[in-house]
């Protein structure tokens, strides 16, 4: 947990190893809790996560409590990071707490019988989601939405005339007999 809070949650537009060469300011947790106003909130809900886990409570009631604190904290890490400051590039910190929040989510949801299999399967499963929606969905939406919207208006002409360009790119060669 500590440690956590320790770890550079932003990215220095210049890099880590300028900033650090240059004796710049901390990216961590500490120096940021003022300017990111939803990461209290979110380091309280990590807390309250641990907490929880420590208590002896009934297995099925700590899971709901679980899978609501989780999925309230990846609904505010998502405002933070996606809606209101989506200029910050995000650092190792905030990686690490994303995914905490998403492999306790995991146990709770596996624990409450939602994902079929124990918590490291569920962990796996909802792992290999949300990479699949960063680096190949996210990606593929964004070009695609490139492609239609021209000057902040809708032309999907456009995307036929690119594609009419570039044939090569989208036809299938034909084959010679006998290669």
């Amino acid at each position: 947990m500590l440690l956590l809070t320790l770890l550079p949650f932003t990215s220095p537009p210049e890099g880590f190893l300028a900033a650090m060469q240059a004796g710049g300011r901390s990216y961590s947790f500490w120096t940021l809790r003022w300017e990111l106003p939803l990461l209290n909130g979110l380091l309280v809900l990590l807390i309250l996560n641990i907490v929880l886990a420590l208590f002896s409570l009934k297995q099925r009631l700590k899971a709901r409590l679980q899978l609501g604190l989780n999925l309230l904290g990846v609904l505010l890490f998502a405002v933070q990071f996606v809606f209101l400051t989506p200029e910050v590039r995000l650092g190792i910190g905030s990686f690490i707490l994303f995914f905490a929040f998403l492999l306790f989510l995991s146990s709770s949801l596996s624990h409450l019988g939602l994902i079929r299999g124990d918590a490291f399967v569920s962990g796996s499963i909802l792992s290999i989601g949300v990479l699949l929606v960063i680096f190949i969905i996210f990606p593929l939406v964004i070009i695609l939405a490139r492609s239609v919207i021209v000057e902040g208006t809708l032309k999907p002409a456009n995307f036929l005339r690119t594609l009419v360009a570039y044939p090569s790119t989208w036809r299938i060669p034909k084959l010679k007999h006998g290669n």
